[in-house]
């Protein structure tokens, strides 16, 4: 691996941490003593389950920030931590998969792929510790900032490609005498 590819892939893992960190340690209001008495409590009483609340309607939340929204009632935060967090959080995820891959063939569909699945495992693990809800809403949020974090890759590779010169980009220029 590259000295670059080592580089993008330490700033990967920070990501992922910081991912973690977020989502289940809430910034630090769960430590990691609270997730292992949470994750006993869930092995040893696993009936304490069908007490856990989940949204399993798709835009269910969604639609009810944009109601909060449209009646002014909205607080602020509601807003920004459903709607554009969960979709700010997974950006980076969809830039980082594509520039750690070396196949760029079907890449948009791996990373819709990966972003699905590693938002599943964070719903998973909120509602099985019992630390949040499992919620389709921030499936399909999580996996659109994959999404749109790959279309920023692709625009940003697209644009560099087209904006350098022809000999850069292997075109051999004619000379005219």
């Amino acid at each position: 691996m590259t000295k670059r590819g080592m580089f993008i892939g330490s700033l990967f893992v920070v990501y992922l941490f910081l991912l973690f960190k977020v989502i289940l340690l809430k910034w630090n209001a769960i430590g990691l003593e609270a997730l292992w008495y949470h994750f006993k409590t869930f092995l040893h009483h696993p009936y304490l389950i069908y007490e856990r609340q989940a949204n399993l309607t798709l835009f269910d939340e969604i639609s009810r920030d944009l109601n909060e929204l449209s009646l002014s009632r909205f607080s602020g935060t509601t807003l920004f931590t459903n709607l554009v967090g969960n979709t700010l959080a997974f950006i980076p995820f969809g830039v980082f998969i594509a520039m750690l891959s070396k196949l760029q063939r079907g890449l948009g569909i791996k990373i819709f792929v990966l972003s699905l699945l590693l938002s599943l495992f964070f719903e998973f693990s909120q509602f099985f510790l019992g630390i949040g809800i499992f919620d389709v809403d921030d499936l399909l949020l999580n996996t659109v900032g994959g999404m749109v974090g790959y279309i920023v890759w692709k625009v940003i590779t697209i644009g560099v490609k087209v904006l350098q010169p022809a000999t850069a980009r292997g075109l051999k220029r004619t000379s005219h005498p």
